[in-house]
């Protein structure tokens, strides 16, 4: 037998009663909301309004001159660090020149006290010593 509420069963045997009870609860599903989408535009033609036209235009604008703007920083730190190099490169083509200059220099003062020695020294010749066993 089954009612609205529950049902209950009843057992017809000698010595006992079973009784079975069932409670059945119906909740309600949770209410789902959907904002409308946004509308562009008042009046009669629906479309954007000059006013937001204009805006948008001046948004465009305001972006397109930062963006210049770190280009034009990044060219002149471009430039300023190719400057840097050329100047670096500058200095040590001047201290190359400058370290050929004495290597000349003492190689000529040496062959000249080579000369003046010559014939005061006599070297001795080199003789070759037989390798170690």
């Amino acid at each position: 037998r089954s009612s609205g509420a529950g049902s209950s069963y009843r057992s017809s045997g000698a010595g006992s009663n079973t009784v079975i009870r069932k409670t059945t609860v119906i909740q309600q599903p949770p209410s789902v909301i959907v904002a409308p989408p946004p509308v562009m535009g008042y009046g009669y033609g629906g479309g954007p309004s000059f006013g937001t036209i204009a805006t948008f235009g001046a948004i465009d604008a305001i972006g397109d001159a930062m963006r210049e703007g770190r280009q034009n920083a990044e060219i002149r730190n471009t430039r300023e660090q190719l400057q840097q190099e050329r100047m670096k490169e500058f200095e040590l083509e001047q201290r190359l020149k400058m370290i050929e200059m004495q290597q000349m220099q003492q190689m000529q003062q040496g062959g000249q006290v080579m000369q003046q020695m010559a014939p005061v020294q006599q070297m001795a010749p080199v003789q070759q010593m037989a390798p170690v066993q």
